[in-house]
């Protein structure tokens, strides 16, 4: 069937190593597929979407998976009591003063790197990088042995 509009194709071929956004070699005969489709709709343009089911952060590194890295700047405002000494007076006076700390928050959403390294190889190929948009989004899992990554492309 030829491709149309509006079509969604998974990659079930397509996977990545583990705990990173390089795609495995297991996965080039689906993505010769994909080159190959892609070749083959020039008039056509080409949204490329990677879901990981099985979102985890933390505050610490507690597994190896939690590869990626997000770190925020959060600002805090202190009170303190200040004494003022005018002359023979004292004055008491209470001031705040922002402090500023980092959190940082690692996670295992790598979606958008790994859609990215498939658009990479594409344009390596051939494809016009302009006919691809790459996107990613990662969703929490409940059952951690579900987790998975899925791809899939859809034509516009």
């Amino acid at each position: 069937k030829p491709a149309e509009t509006g079509d969604e194709i998974g990659l079930d071929g397509i996977s990545f190593m583990p705990r990173s956004s390089e795609i495995s070699p297991g996965s080039k005969q689906e993505l010769r597929r994909l080159t190959r489709l892609l070749q083959g709709n020039p008039g056509k343009s080409f949204s490329l979407l990677v879901t990981l089911m099985g979102f985890r952060s933390d505050s610490l590194r507690s597994d190896p998976d939690l590869t990626e890295l997000i770190v925020d700047s959060l600002k805090i405002p202190v009170t303190h009591q200040v004494v003022y000494k005018l002359d023979s007076i004292d004055s008491v006076a209470t001031e705040t003063r922002d402090s500023v700390v980092l959190k940082r928050t690692y996670h295992n959403d790598r979606t958008l790197k790994q859609a990215k390294a498939i658009g990479d190889y594409l344009v390596r190929q051939g494809i016009p990088a302009g006919r691809i948009a790459c996107s990613g989004k990662a969703l929490p899992e409940a059952i951690l042995e579900e987790r998975k990554t899925i791809v899939k492309i859809i034509i516009h």
